[in-house]
């Protein structure tokens, strides 16, 4: 027979200590060390197509307008100073950096993934949705990373996702991965078009590349500070966090489709998003009490599961080692 050793609670990884996620203090942290040096969504670019037309971010108490230019470029620009942030573009997607310095080019690693041979230059924007959840940006951030609570709360999702999904190889070696900077990530879910039952919700598919084999399943990338863009077969979405507060978060939610897929006819708009924000709506629910247990003052942190809740681990292994750069005097005591 053989036993199994049990290793002791007080010796596994618990995440980031509960302050982290309160206060105004930790809050500017964050923007200074996650947000501002990275490049944030805006907007899409058909949000612009009409003359006048402008897409708005927030992050902090800082807030810039885009609008395109005279030539068609993008101009962003901050409201109360009138200073000129950093655009760029892509896959349609228009990004924004509030850092005095150009960000370093996310969009090369990005597109070194192939995006699964999906021709991105033949999307569009069919619907737009932002809401808010009352919680810290990293209980946000955190629910993404994983599907442990996927069984009991989303019973939309796993009739396509085995909650299994996250299941985590090697949970140590994950974690320094994402310590060392791994901020782009793949994963592919064959013969699923992450919709309820697998049901088409287009009737006219994604265009691909011509070098490029039939979709098999569902494909998503995900990157840095927390988005992620999936491709099913007929259509595309993307999700994008945000904090706007010590406690609250703003998550903008885009579906694309093909480029000549007629709405009315090939798709209608509540078909077209139901599985997503179903989900997230969910999931705004669990963050908010997530968030309002963490606010009792007796409230610990329990450890984190090593075969499926590695995702989480990850996130938080990589945000410590992002604020460990820029402030390690917090560090200073532990």
């Amino acid at each position: 027979m053989t036993i199994t050793e049990f290793r002791p609670s007080e010796t596994e990884y618990t995440g980031s200590p509960r302050e982290w996620f309160f206060g105004e203090d930790w809050l500017q942290r964050d923007i200074e060390t996650i947000f501002e040096p990275r490049w944030l969504v805006a907007g899409h670019v058909d949000q612009l197509a009409l003359p006048g037309a402008s897409v708005s971010i927030a992050l902090g108490d800082r807030v810039c307008e885009v609008h395109r230019g005279p030539s068609g470029e993008f101009v962003a620009t901050e409201t109360r100073s009138g200073r000129r942030l950093h655009t760029d573009e892509w896959v349609g997607f228009i990004f924004v950096a509030f850092s005095d310095a150009r960000p370093a080019p996310l969009f090369e690693e990005l597109d070194r993934t192939g995006l699964d041979g999906y021709d991105t230059r033949r999307l569009k924007l069919a619907s737009f949705k932002s809401h808010e959840v009352k919680a810290n940006w990293k209980v946000v951030f955190e629910n993404n990373n994983e599907c442990y609570h996927c069984e009991l709360n989303h019973p939309e999702l796993v009739t396509q996702i085995d909650w299994k999904v996250t299941e985590a190889a090697d949970f140590d070696q994950y974690m320094a991965d994402r310590a060392n900077g791994r901020e782009v990530e793949t994963s592919n879910k064959v013969g699923s078009y992450s919709t309820l039952n697998n049901k088409r919700v287009s009737q006219q598919l994604l265009h691909r590349h011509p070098e490029a084999s039939p979709a098999v399943g569902s494909w998503t990338v995900f990157w840095e500070p927390g988005s992620g863009l999936a491709f099913a077969p007929d259509h595309a979405w993307l999700q994008a966090p945000r904090p706007t507060g010590a406690g609250t978060t703003q998550v903008d939610q885009y579906w694309l489709v093909a480029d000549d897929a007629v709405e009315g006819v090939d798709y209608e708009i509540d078909d077209l998003r139901f599985f997503w924000d179903a989900t997230l709506m969910q999931d705004k629910d669990l963050c908010e009490n997530v968030q309002r247990g963490m606010s009792i003052p007796v409230y610990q942190p329990g450890p984190l599961n090593r075969r499926f809740q590695g995702g989480n681990a990850g996130f938080y292994s990589w945000y410590e080692a992002e604020m460990h750069k820029r402030h390690p005097e917090i560090f200073s005591g532990a």
